[in-house]
């Protein structure tokens, strides 16, 4: 009777001489997609005359600051000063990665930072360093800068067609800048703005909340900028987020003010998950600003992300002003 059951199926072992097949194999698969992953890279890279050698790069080893996808340095291409980004290894082996680089090849528009070369061994991307600064240090920084209004509305314009430009020239949906701050907006010898961060681009973001030492698993970049709906959860991105991001960009830039200069990042964290709040708007505008400008702020921040305007609404908005 004994002979006349059937065979159970039988749990893999993973120690098994088929399990070892199985890993191995996939391994090989892997790695023989990663080496393709990257062949396809440099091929991009080398069109567009982009592949840059190790030994052309020298990298400051201290870096100026850390964001989610590396780190970034200061340094020299051929002798010429550049700024370095170093990238994680996972994030060059990820497919979006090349969908990304070739994007950023593809924008071409003096407002907005060029990539002037790039390496696979070490992962790196290379953008010129622009010596005149970013615009937070002219709005309340040590290199302060008296705008009129009519200069400061150009900028915003300026930096306001750049993002509609990122957001328009992708074949992707959901394509968007995600990055739009006052660091990230570097000033050319002319005065005008040049956009750069747009390597932080996401389409999926998670960012959670602090555990209770204040520590967070996932550093949030710009969280002065960051709309609260996209704090504490896995959310879609939409271009609804850069409107946010310039909704706390024109409130910089209109009153010359720091956002959240008073709370701590911690505290700003657990106001965004239980109670969302916004910079405080002053009583008094800097001379020539106009009070519809106000308006404008308060519908790029609004807490539902629908009714924020869209970049063109936003140009439209600027230039009647």
């Amino acid at each position: 009777m004994g002979g006349n059951q059937s065979k159970q199926p039988q749990r893999l072992d993973p120690s098994s001489a088929e399990a070892g097949q199985i890993s191995t194999k996939s391994e090989e698969k892997i790695e023989k997609d990663t080496k393709e992953h990257k062949m396809k890279i440099e091929k991009l890279l080398t069109k567009h005359n982009l592949l840059v050698k190790a030994e052309h790069i020298m990298m400051n080893d201290n870096p100026i600051c850390n964001c989610t996808t590396g780190t970034i340095h200061s340094g020299t291409l051929n002798d010429e000063p550049v700024i370095i980004k170093m990238l994680s290894t996972p994030l060059v082996n990820d497919r979006a990665f090349y969908n990304e680089l070739e994007e950023m090849i593809s924008l071409s528009d003096r407002h907005i930072l060029p990539l002037v070369g790039a390496s696979l061994d070490p992962p790196i991307l290379i953008t010129p360093h622009l010596r005149n600064g970013d615009l937070r240090s002219r709005l309340y920084g040590p290199n302060k800068v008296s705008y009129t209004w009519e200069q400061k509305k150009d900028l915003l314009i300026t930096v306001a067609k750049a993002v509609e430009r990122i957001q328009s020239k992708s074949s992707k949906p959901h394509n968007l800048h995600s990055a739009i701050s006052s660091p990230h907006i570097l000033i050319l010898d002319d005065g005008s703005p040049c956009l750069g961060g747009f390597g932080c681009s996401i389409r999926l973001r998670l960012l959670t909340p602090p555990d209770e030492q204040g520590r967070s698993p996932i550093k949030i970049p710009n969280l002065s900028w960051t709309p609260p709906e996209i704090i504490g959860e896995l959310y879609l991105a939409a271009q609804s987020i850069d409107s946010y991001s310039f909704g706390i960009l024109l409130y910089e830039t209109a009153c010359e003010l720091e956002p959240y200069a008073n709370i701590s990042q911690k505290e700003l964290i657990q106001h965004m998950l239980e109670d969302p709040i916004r910079p405080t708007i002053p009583d008094t505008l800097p001379y020539g600003t106009p009070e519809e400008v106000i308006d404008l702020i308060q519908a790029c921040w609004s807490g539902i992300p629908e009714d924020r305007p869209t970049m063109p609404e936003i140009i439209k908005q600027l230039q009647k002003m």
